[in-house]
């Protein structure tokens, strides 16, 4: 028996009953990175023999352990969760989707927003064709085709025979890209049955595979390299971007046999708001020659005698360049405080000392009524901002945030 507990970021759940198999697999395939490097993203905590506490520690999203249980994780700021998606990975605004009204009372179940945006951005792409692309293929032909395989040939044929080992390119349209689209989906209707959503999903992936596309775990590695190797329709390039992200924030178990023993679709928030406000920076410089990025600037100290780095390198959020020189620096902070804290404050300041550049951080709704601006103890300036993010429109968010940042940088004279 399925049962629902919510939960919301960094508050400790109710007592909860959780299996063996419940904590290993929050143990084995939560709490790691791909990489297979301990992260705590559950913290699990016992409250009797059989009862445990969960804690959220800065990820949002749906979690289907395997007793049935499932969790829906909430931010602990009040948002319209799917439009920081949206921005964070620069989908464009689309009056098809503002239009269309969500299957989904509110967004408690978060991922069933992602699912129906996804769905609805893949309906799409099959309306306007799916994208053939040429498939390397390698295999045995009577008449040569392409190129002959010597290697393989005479491995597997010998010097003399009838058939040849042959390489060549096909138009087709079982491609890695169109692999993405269908494996992201099938992810999807495993953390969601019997609903109109994981029907429409299910009639995609359908369609997808009647076209030749086949079903296949598509490889992390590979998802860096498709959308740089490709010019895509922006239709297109929102489904990958979005198939992209729950390929990557998804832990789940037999793929192809059912529902699986547990699934999981968690999101970090601290990387998220980042995300949102960065490219709210980019988008009030896009007019310029400035650049916006995320990067090392050096070290804070270093040792006299042989230039000894003193600790990490230093890496704010937010750089801000023009001609090699930058202009502003800063950091975002996901945080539910009521007033900015000394240590984010001096984080900035060492930005800002080492770059010559003004500062700027950026928190979420309620840190600060209106942005603030202090005079730093380097002489720079320092804009303290909360970006608003309830805006259920999307094109309402991104102007009221871009609107936000806008104020903050001309506050501080950047321009």
């Amino acid at each position: 028996m399925v049962t629902e507990e919510p939960l919301r970021e960094w508050v400790p759940s109710d007592p909860l009953s959780l299996s063996t198999q419940d904590l290993e697999y929050i143990n084995q395939k939560i709490n790691r990175n791909s990489d297979g490097k301990k992260v705590t993203k559950l913290d699990v905590k016992p409250y009797s023999s059989e009862r445990f506490k969960i804690t959220s520690k800065r990820h949002v999203g749906t979690v289907s352990l395997p007793s049935g249980t499932v969790l829906r994780i909430r931010p602990k700021v009040e948002l319209e969760l799917l439009n920081l998606v949206r921005f964070g990975i620069g989908a464009p605004p689309d009056s098809y989707l503002e239009k269309a009204s969500y299957e989904v009372a509110d967004d408690s179940e978060f991922t069933r927003l992602i699912a129906y945006y996804y769905s609805s951005i893949l309906q799409r792409v099959l309306q306007r064709g799916i994208r053939p692309e040429y498939v390397n293929q390698n295999e045995s032909r009577k008449q040569v085709r392409g190129k002959i395989n010597l290697h393989r040939q005479l491995q597997k044929r010998g010097p003399i025979s009838t058939e040849f080992e042959c390489d060549y390119s096909e138009l087709s349209y079982d491609s890695t890209l169109n692999q993405t689209l269908v494996h992201a989906a099938i992810i999807l209707t495993r953390l969601h049955s019997g609903d109109k959503i994981t029907h429409r999903l299910n009639r995609q992936i359908t369609i997808l595979k009647d076209a030749g596309v086949s079903q296949r775990k598509v490889p992390i590695h590979s998802l860096q390299t498709i959308s740089s190797q490709m010019r895509l329709t922006s239709t297109y390039e929102t489904a990958l971007k979005i198939a992209n992200m729950v390929i990557r924030q998804t832990s789940i178990e037999n793929l192809h046999a059912g529902a699986g023993a547990g699934a999981t679709f968690l999101l970090n928030m601290d990387n998220l708001f980042e995300m949102v406000a960065r490219r709210a920076v980019k988008a009030v410089f896009d007019n310029s020659k400035i650049t916006v990025t995320k990067r090392n600037i050096g070290y804070l100290a270093k040792r006299r005698s042989d230039d000894q780095p003193l600790g990490r390198p230093m890496q704010p959020d937010i750089i801000a360049q023009l001609n090699g020189g930058s202009v502003l620096v800063g950091d975002v902070k996901w945080k539910d405080v009521s007033t900015p804290s000394k240590q984010d404050v001096y984080q900035v300041l060492s930005y800002s000392t080492h770059e010559h550049a003004p500062g700027i951080l950026l928190y979420p709704p309620s840190v600060v009524p209106e942005p603030r601006v202090y005079q730093l103890s380097n002489d720079q300036e320092l804009c303290v901002l909360s970006l608003n993010l309830d805006k259920p429109s999307y094109e309402d968010f991104v102007a009221t945030i871009t609107e936000d940042v806008q104020t903050a940088v001309e506050s501080l004279e950047v321009f």
